[in-house]
Order: C-alpha cells, then sequence, then structure tokens
C-alpha cells in the first residue's frame, strides 16, 4: 500500500470508530476504540492485549487492558450499530446460528471447559459462543452473540467470583441462547430472510418450535436417524368401547428414520439443482423433496401444547414440514438431510376461523382454498408495505387522512391531481415551496404514504442527511453504489431545502441525486425558497391566476449562465450562484411539476440547477445556495 492507500484507509476506520462507538461517552474511550480496532487490523498472528500494544505505535497494554475488561462503557449499542451498518452491506441471503469456539490452555478464564471446539475439530478445553452471522455468497458478518456457560459454571462461585461473572449469569442451553439473540436482533429491527443452522440446532424440536412461533423461515440440518412420518398419514382413533377413557387419536404406523424413507425413493427421484458458480465451476448436486411430519415425543408435545392453546384441543395430527435430502454424484448414500418450514403465518392464523365457518356453512375446499391464499397474501402484502414505511425513515407519520384540504391554499384540483400518484408513473418531479408552518412536508408526506399503499418504493431525506449519506460514501469509493440504492426508490423525498444553510457538499450530493434520478425515477422537493427562478409557465399561483416571477425576461441562456457556480470574490450579475430567499410579497405554498422536459429550451433547469449542463459535469463545481 502506497501512503494515499493508507491516509484513505485510516481516514475510513476514522469515520467507522466515529459512528459506532458514538454511544461511548468519554472522548479517551473512543480513542482508546480506534486504537484497539487498529491494533485487531494489523499483520501479526497473536491478537492478544500485550502482542497488539507493542505493534502500535501508540500502544498502552494498561490502557487497552482497561478499556476492554474494566471500562464502563455499554457495549450493545455498539454491536447494535455494527449490526445496522453490516446487514444492508453484507445484503444477506440468511441468517446462520453457529458456535464459535475459543481454544483456551488454562482453567480461568470465563466459562471454559472440557467441551466439543470446531475450531479444533475435536473436544477440548475451549469458551464457546452462540452467534448469529448475517450471510450471504460473498460476505459474511456476526450481527449478534452469546458466551455458553456450561452447567459446571453455574456451581462453581469459587470461579465465577474470581472471573468477576455477574450473579445473574448462569447456564442457559444453547437453543435459547440463539433464540434469545433473534429476538434482541427483532428489537433492533432486524429480521432474518431465512435462518439456516446444523444438525446441533435443528435436532432440537423446541428451537424448531420457537422459529416457528417466530414466523421465521427455517432451513436447518438434521441427523440421519430423525424419525418422520409421510405427509399423507393421519392419526386414527379406536372405536370405544365404552368403559374407561375415551381412546386419543394417533399414528398407528411406527415412524420411519429419514434415511430409510429417503433411500426407498432411489436414486432416479433425485433432481440435479445448479445453485451458483463456485472457484472450479457451477456448484451442482441431486436434491429430494418430501413432505413428511416430524415423530417423537418432544415434537408431540409441543404440537398438542399449541393446538390446546390455540383450539382448546388438539386432533392429534403433527405439523407438516419439507425434508430436503442431497445425494451427490459417487455417493452410495444420501449424505445430507434438512428441515424447510414455510412461515405462511397468516393463513395459519386465519385458519381456525375459516375451516370453522367452511365447516358449518358447507364450502367448497376450492372456496376454503382461495380463501386461505388471499388471507395469506393480505397479510404478506401489508408486511411488505410495514417494512417500506420503515425503511423510508419518514419523519412524522402523517397521512392524507390527517390533511385538511380545505385549509391549504394549495389549488384543489391541483390537490387531487397529486393524489391520483399518476405523476409518479411518469417520473414527474414535484416542488412544493412557500414559507415554514405552510404544510408542506404534512402534504409531501402523505403523498408518500399513499405511494406506499399503491406499493411503491420511497426514500425520505433532508438535504443535511442526503449530504452526510453521500458524504460518507465518497470516503470509500463508493458513492455510485449509494446513489443508485436511493434511486432504487419509485419517489425520492427532499424536504425543506432552504430552511438552513447550504454548503457546497449538500448541493453535490442534491445534484448527484437530481442527475441519477432524471427521466427515471420521481423527485419531489419541499422548500423554502420561492420557485421564482423557474420558467413562469410552471409556477402556479395557488388563488389560480399565474405568477410570473421577475426575472422571466431573462433568456434561458443569462439564466443558467447565472446558476453556474461562484467565482471566487464577490457576486456579480450573471457569475456567481443566485441568492435565493423567500420573498416577503408571497406567504403561502406554490406547487409546481414538472415533467423533465421544457420545449425550446436547451437545458432543463430543476431548482436552479441545469441538469444537462456539460460545464457542471465536467468541471464537477457545484450549484450551491444559501439564505440571505
Amino acid at each position: 500500500m502506497d501512503t494515499h492507500e493508507v491516509n484513505r484507509a485510516r481516514a475510513k476506520l476514522a469515520l467507522f470508530v466515529a459512528d459506532v462507538f458514538a454511544s461511548v461517552p468519554r472522548k479517551d474511550q473512543r480513542a482508546k476504540s480506534d486504537c484497539y480496532l487498529r491494533g485487531l487490523m494489523v499483520d501479526g498472528r497473536r491478537k492478544s492485549i500485550q502482542a497488539m500494544a507493542q505493534r502500535l505505535p501508540d500502544g498502552n497494554e494498561q490502557n487497552l487492558q482497561q478499556f476492554v475488561n474494566q471500562s464502563t462503557w455499554d457495549p450493545l449499542p455498539v454491536r447494535r450499530r455494527i449490526a445496522q451498518r453490516m446487514v444492508p452491506l453484507v445484503g444477506p441471503d440468511a441468517w446462520a446460528v453457529d458456535d464459535v469456539s475459543f481454544p483456551k490452555d488454562g482453567k480461568m478464564s470465563v466459562a471454559v471447559a472440557h467441551q466439543y471446539c470446531g475450531a479444533l475439530g475435536k473436544q477440548a478445553n475451549c469458551q464457546v459462543a452462540v452467534s448469529v452471522h448475517a450471510v450471504s455468497d460473498t460476505a459474511s458478518c456476526p450481527l449478534q452473540w452469546r458466551l455458553f456457560v456450561p452447567e459446571e459454571w453455574a456451581h462453581d462461585p469459587v470461579r465465577r467470583r474470581k472471573t468477576g461473572m455477574p450473579d445473574e449469569i448462569g447456564h442457559r442451553e444453547k437453543w435459547r441462547l440463539a433464540l434469545d439473540t433473534i429476538d434482541e436482533l427483532a428489537g433492533w429491527g432486524l429480521v432474518p430472510p431465512v435462518l439456516v443452522a446444523d444438525a446441533g440446532y435443528g435436532q432440537n424440536a423446541d428451537f424448531r418450535d420457537g422459529l416457528e412461533h417466530r414466523s421465521i423461515d427455517y432451513v436447518v440440518a438434521i441427523r440421519s436417524d430423525v424419525t418422520v412420518h409421510p405427509h399423507d398419514a393421519m392419526p386414527m382413533a379406536p372405536t370405544w368401547s365404552g368403559n374407561g377413557r375415551k381412546p386419543q387419536p394417533r399414528y398407528r404406523d411406527r415412524p420411519t428414520p429419514v434415511a430409510a424413507l429417503v433411500a426407498g425413493h432411489g436414486r432416479q427421484a433425485f433432481t440435479e439443482v445448479t445453485w451458483r458458480e463456485g472457484s472450479r465451476g457451477p456448484l451442482r448436486s441431486h436434491f429430494l423433496s418430501l413432505q413428511v411430519r416430524p415423530a417423537g415425543i418432544k415434537s408431540k408435545r409441543l404440537a398438542q401444547a399449541a393446538a390446546l392453546a390455540s383450539h382448546g384441543h388438539w386432533d392429534g395430527v403433527l405439523p407438516e414440514v419439507t425434508l430436503l435430502a442431497e445425494w451427490p454424484d459417487g455417493a452410495e448414500a444420501p449424505t445430507g438431510y434438512w428441515l424447510r418450514r414455510m412461515r405462511l403465518p397468516y393463513m395459519r392464523k386465519a385458519a381456525p376461523d375459516v375451516l370453522a365457518t367452511a365447516r358449518a356453512q358447507r364450502w367448497d375446499p376450492a372456496e376454503v382454498l382461495r380463501l386461505l391464499i388471499s388471507e395469506e397474501v393480505t397479510g404478506r402484502d401489508a408486511a411488505t408495505r410495514r417494512l417500506r414505511r420503515h425503511s423510508a425513515n419518514f419523519p412524522t407519520g402523517k397521512t392524507l387522512g390527517s390533511w385538511r384540504a380545505e385549509d391549504s391554499t394549495i389549488p384543489e384540483p391541483t390537490q387531487n391531481s397529486l393524489i391520483t400518484l399518476e405523476w409518479i408513473g411518469r417520473a414527474e418531479n414535484l416542488v412544493i415551496a412557500g414559507p415554514s408552518g405552510t404544510g408542506k412536508s404534512h402534504f409531501t408526506e402523505g403523498l408518500a404514504q399513499a405511494a406506499i399503499e399503491k406499493d411503491l418504493r420511497v426514500s425520505w431525506f433532508t438535504l443535511e442527511t442526503l449530504s452526510a449519506a453521500i458524504g460518507k460514501s465518497k470516503v470509500d469509493g463508493s458513492t455510485a453504489r449509494t446513489v443508485a440504492r436511493i434511486c432504487r426508490a419509485d419517489l425520492i423525498v427532499i424536504d425543506d431545502i432552504g430552511l438552513l444553510p447550504v454548503d457546497e457538499d449538500a448541493a453535490e450530493a442534491f445534484y448527484r441525486i437530481i442527475d441519477a434520478a432524471y427521466e427515471r425515477r420521481s423527485i419531489a422537493v419541499t422548500s423554502n425558497i420561492h420557485p421564482r427562478w423557474l420558467r413562469h409557465d410552471h409556477a402556479e399561483d395557488p388563488r389560480g391566476r399565474e405568477y410570473r416571477p421577475p426575472h422571466a425576461s431573462r433568456s434561458p441562456r443569462d439564466h443558467h449562465r447565472g446558476l453556474a457556480s461562484p467565482r471566487r470574490g464577490p457576486r456579480r450579475e450573471g457569475s456567481g450562484p443566485l441568492e435565493l430567499t423567500p420573498p416577503r410579497e408571497h406567504h403561502r405554498p406554490h406547487v409546481w411539476v414538472s415533467d423533465g422536459h421544457q420545449p425550446g429550451h436547451p437545458t432543463a433547469t430543476y431548482l436552479g440547477i441545469p441538469m444537462d449542463s456539460p460545464m457542471t459535469r465536467k468541471s464537477r463545481r457545484w450549484v450551491g445556495y444559501r439564505r440571505c
């Protein structure tokens, strides 16, 4: 690495530390966090405090040891911020639950014990943490983890006291720690697209039941000796003789191990599947999918408890899941088995009432199925809209339901036209300008909420938050990806332009979004600056009369020259940015809708920025706005 690359990496690390450790209250603690992270990143096999302190020019072993072991800062907000940053970057296809082990030599490390060590592949003296990772084909990152405390530590007060283990920390099964971690991540607003785990977790019926109660899709590995019933097997109850308790329905055939069930279908039942391109060519194998009902005492008890809690009785039917089996080329028998469960939470929730009504009214089975599928689709659409509202970052949550159209000075026909949202489908832009307190943001947010109800994507920014997002991406050279991600939204809202002074970076960020979204996406802008720099036939007076800006007689060429990037020194007419202020004679919001095209003009101007101007593109000298 040359000096430029080193300085660039240091700048990226400084921004990362400032963001992730913002919750740490003391400045000296934040400085130690920067030093500690650099110690983890530099070359060297050993990552102990002593070894890292020796490698770093500003390393101080005592300070780093105190930062890690004795400082009073709370690590949870730091972990939360890391998880929230990494999930969008990784773009996970799934979350993976797994054990992470740390081999140890002594017996005084917290929760160390002789147990299976994945790092060594055998039983050894180690610590084990239950972790949840966001994973994709190209990247992975731990989101949260919990240290597993063996049972022997729960009854060893001497070691607990010497290691400083709190009294409330005790032994808890790994599958419970995994579910606790998933619940904690859900509290941070993070939900897995699908969860995967090895047989250490997949074998456990309680773990699978916990995922189902949380409406989480999962694919978990199981051993070949897990027993199941075929999906078409039904429990039966013998005829009651009239004496004693009535016999309960149960499966009369013995369950079959998955290995025997799959082998009985033969290799010809397996289908070749190619799932991605590997370093040595396509990755492919042969798979078989079957619908089964997991058997066993634990599965029976869980199914019975769930049925009694929701219906008050149990008919003996075990829940149905999908069994996946892999039989690679060259293998004599299947080598891998997984259980997969589709959520269908809304269908399952509506099923008891729908089925009861269907029995009472003797519905056709096709009508029952249609209604259940409709409930699932409706529920998923509602969940998608909730997620899109959360991702849009709306400031208040106001809707058009609380908007009083009669109190607005925007003409009612204009409001009705905008509420149809047809202008978004045509990739037209919207500007609502006027003084503070006139309902610009309220009306715009109502339109954005209505867009989400119509299954459109929305991104909401102020000019400051937009500038911060683009500024962060410039540090690591990901500006193009950031702009592309923002422009995935069907409607991009930039609120309150002109409310605060705007620097050159903010103007650059604004221009980048305008340029990228031009004729592809709709942009809605609210501004305290009156649109008097627009062509007069695009500005509409709220009282229904045409509003002609004072400078409308200026030619487009002179107008664009006046919006060019400023020179140094005093501003002259026709050079430098315009000093735009809300005109005192206008106190009502104005609306301007543009389709991005202005016939007869060489360039299209949006909020005073020439979008087609080669001068601004090539010189990258951006328009700036400031309040007088």
